[in-house]
């Protein structure tokens, strides 16, 4: 009895210690194979290099503000005084015979009637020369059926002047430079208008639309 129980002790653990053998075959041959095959994964991550745009530089250049240097200076208005202006002188010697009304009626003694007396007579025998009381232009050169033979000068201070009744042989045309002191013709009785005078020249003066004294005119620029 005692040999048939170790009999079956010694086989029993026989039989247990196959057991665990298969059961370990197993586990192996489903875990292990999977466990060799499987390697671990090493995630080598590639350094992907950047290719880097090339970034285009806008470079803002910032133009310097450089001052532009004029070769020629703009030359500075230089104010007219009265020593630059134009210089005016009568244009001849005679006394003041009919001066200037100002807008006022006075009595015209060839008309027989009242009315402006727009410009100074200057008594002056006939034939005497009549001469530019100022640099100018001649702009005017006609007959009135009323004031006889005129000749008008523009001055640059925008002035104009007038003389009236002179003799038909005047000494310049139009468009002519004329300077102060020229003789433009001679006194003579031409004016129709004025013709119940003594002798003389009638001098007329416009400053703008204006008629103005001529004889204070050229005092005051003389």
């Amino acid at each position: 009895m005692k040999h048939s129980t170790k009999s079956r002790i010694g086989f029993s653990a026989a039989l247990g210690a196959a057991i665990l053998a298969v059961g370990a075959a197993v586990l192996f041959g489903v875990y292990g194979t999977s466990l060799l095959l499987e390697e671990p994964q090493t995630e080598i991550q590639e350094e992907t290099p950047q290719t880097q745009q090339p970034q285009t530089q806008q470079t803002q250049i910032q133009a310097e503000e450089i001052p532009v240097e004029q070769t020629q200076q703009p030359e500075e208005e230089v104010p007219v005084t009265q020593s630059q202006s134009l210089v005016y002188a009568m244009p001849l010697e005679g006394e003041v015979v009919n001066p200037f009304s100002g807008g006022e009626l006075v009595k015209n003694i060839t008309l027989k009637e009242w009315r402006t007396h727009d410009g100074a007579d200057l008594a002056a025998a006939e034939g005497t020369p009549v001469k530019a009381i100022a640099d100018g232009t001649v702009v005017e050169l006609e007959e009135d059926p009323l004031w006889g033979v005129c000749v008008a000068v523009s001055h640059s201070d925008g002035a104009v002047s007038y003389y009236m009744g002179i003799s038909a042989n005047v000494e310049v045309s139009v468009d002519d430079t004329v300077t102060l002191g020229q003789t433009i013709g001679y006194v003579g009785n031409t004016a129709q208008i004025e013709i119940g005078q003594e002798s003389h020249l009638h001098l007329g003066l416009r400053s703008g639309e204006e008629w103005v004294d001529p004889i204070s005119y050229i005092q005051t620029r003389s």
